[in-house]
């Protein structure tokens, strides 16, 4: 099966033929793509028109814009495979481009289990893209400042410290101080270059001290809210019968009286 992983519309400085565009054989057979063509669908280049390419089993190979001629948009624009019938066989499109980022399908891992999407990343041509893991925990140390910025993160169900590193983007140090709060519940989208180097993606932020679940704490005490005094009704109601036979036997007195 070929497919196409990963294209490189906006290169830093000049575009010039450094673009590029990576197709991938995921198949346990040699794939001939001889007759094949790429285009972009916003129909800016002629349409490239695969002289000769065998590409090995489990292979990337990049075709470059000086061999293609297809002029990537920065924004909004398609990439089209089709075999040597005509028939579409892979598509990919993007909007907004990241300068000097790729657009990659790259594997997410996460305690949930693995899906692809694809992502704007660090260049990777003719390699295998670098997957992504996505974690969901605590800050445990708000962002510092040593080489680079840091900030410290415990992921769910783990008793191991992070140490995460990030640049702009995804967000400066000012915007990290005031977001990355110790304490507060985050979802990260991290890489990681080494296995002991952590690099911020994306994240996700909880209200900062919020717990995690909405279970009641072991330790925790019901507050005690006195009950309204209650008077006897008794109290009342003995003086109001007095009264009424005093009256009663003061009518009926002066009714003898009377007669």
């Amino acid at each position: 099966m070929i497919k196409i992983t990963e294209i490189l519309p906006n290169p830093k400085g000049k575009d010039a033929n450094n673009e590029w565009i990576e197709l991938t054989n995921t198949s346990d057979i040699p794939a001939n793509l001889t007759g094949w063509t790429i285009d972009d669908s916003e129909g800016g280049s002629k349409p490239y028109k695969i002289p000769q390419l065998t590409i090995p089993p489990q292979t990337a190979t990049t075709l470059n814009k000086s061999q293609t001629n297809i002029n990537l948009n920065n924004s909004n624009d398609e990439v089209r495979l089709f075999n040597n019938t005509n028939t579409l066989i892979d598509s990919l499109s993007y909007g907004k481009s990241e300068e000097g980022k790729s657009y990659a399908e790259t594997r997410i891992l996460s305690e949930t289990g693995e899906k692809s999407t694809f992502h704007w990343t660090t260049p990777t041509p003719n390699s295998p893209n670098q997957p992504l893991y996505r974690l969901e925990g605590i800050i445990t140390e708000s962002p510092q400042i040593a080489d680079e910025f840091f900030f410290k993160f415990q992921p769910k169900n783990s008793n191991k410290i992070l140490t995460i590193t990030f640049t702009d983007p995804p967000l400066d140090f000012e915007t990290a101080q005031i977001t990355l709060i110790e304490g507060t519940p985050a979802k990260l989208l991290i890489s990681k270059p080494s296995n002991t180097e952590f690099s911020l993606i994306d994240y996700k932020i909880g209200a900062p001290g919020a717990p995690e679940s909405s279970g009641t704490p072991e330790t925790s005490q019901a507050t005690h809210i006195p009950k309204p005094h209650s008077t006897p009704l008794t109290y009342f109601a003995l003086p109001i019968i007095i009264i009424v036979l005093t009256i009663t036997i003061t009518l009926i007195l002066k009714n003898k009286r009377v007669l």
